[in-house]
C-alpha cells in the first residue's frame, strides 16, 4: 500500500533532471498507506489527528468519563481509586472510606465544625476545640470502650458511669458512678505511688511503704 503520492509521474525512458525531481518531492502528498484511519486520517494530503483529537473511548484500558487529565495538578470528579500512594493529599471536603490507612500523621484543622475525624456512622468523632483548644472524642451512642487483647478493660457509659476492668452494669438509677471490678490484690509497692484496687468486692489501698489498708467492705 503506497504512503506517498509523488508529483511527477515517471514512465520507462524519462529522463530525470532537476526539476522533474523537485517536483516529484516536493508536490508529495501522504497517501492512504500512510494512516490507519482510526486515530489518524488524511486532511488535503497532511496526516492529522483523527476526528481533531484522541478521545478517552480512543485510549486502550480506560475507563469512566470526561475529559484526560495530565500528571501535574490534574482535578479528578469522584475517581475510584485503587492501592494508591502519595507523600500528602490535602482536600476541602470530607475523606470516607472502608479502609483507609496511613503510615505518616492525618492532619487535622482546629474547628470541630469543618475539621474532624468522624467514627463509623452514628455520630462518633474525634477533633479539637477551635475555641478552648481541648480535644474532644465524642459518642452519640451508649459509651465509650478501651479493649486490648480484644478485652474490653474501660468504659464510659452514657450517664458518666465509669468502669474499670468489669463488663457488669452499674446498679440501678447510678450516674457518674466510678465502678471497679474484682482484681489481683499487688504483691510490691513502687515508689512514688498509691494502689487502689477491689477483691472480692472489697474496696483496699495499698500505699508506698506496702502498708494495705481496708477502705470499704464488700
Amino acid at each position: 500500500m503506497a504512503i506517498l503520492s509523488t508529483g511527477n509521474s515517471f514512465s520507462t525512458g524519462d529522463q530525470i533532471t532537476a526539476a522533474t525531481l523537485n517536483a516529484a518531492t516536493n508536490s508529495a502528498t501522504f497517501a492512504s498507506g500512510a494512516v490507519d484511519d482510526s486515530t489518524t486520517q488524511l486532511s488535503g494530503g497532511a496526516v492529522i489527528v483523527k476526528d481533531g483529537g484522541i478521545t478517552p473511548a480512543k485510549l486502550s484500558a480506560t475507563t469512566g468519563t470526561g475529559d484526560v487529565v495530565r500528571s501535574n495538578t490534574p482535578t479528578l470528579v469522584t475517581p475510584v481509586l485503587g492501592a494508591a500512594t502519595g507523600t500528602s493529599v490535602t482536600v476541602t471536603g470530607a475523606i470516607s472510606g472502608a479502609g483507609i490507612t496511613a503510615s505518616a500523621n492525618i492532619e487535622m484543622g482546629d474547628n470541630l465544625a469543618t475539621s474532624k475525624l468522624n467514627i463509623g456512622s452514628f455520630g462518633s468523632y474525634l477533633g479539637r476545640e477551635s475555641s478552648t483548644g481541648a480535644t474532644t472524642l465524642n459518642s452519640e451512642q451508649n459509651e465509650y470502650r478501651i479493649k486490648t487483647a480484644g478485652n474490653v478493660k474501660w468504659r464510659l457509659d452514657s450517664s458518666g458511669n465509669t468502669y474499670q476492668g468489669t463488663t457488669a452494669a452499674v446498679g440501678t438509677n447510678g450516674a457518674n458512678v466510678m465502678v471497679i471490678g474484682n482484681g489481683t490484690a499487688p504483691t510490691t509497692s513502687p515508689a512514688g505511688i498509691g494502689q487502689l484496687y477491689v477483691e472480692s468486692g472489697a474496696l483496699y489501698y495499698r500505699g508506698t511503704s506496702g502498708t494495705v489498708t481496708p477502705i470499704a467492705s464488700a
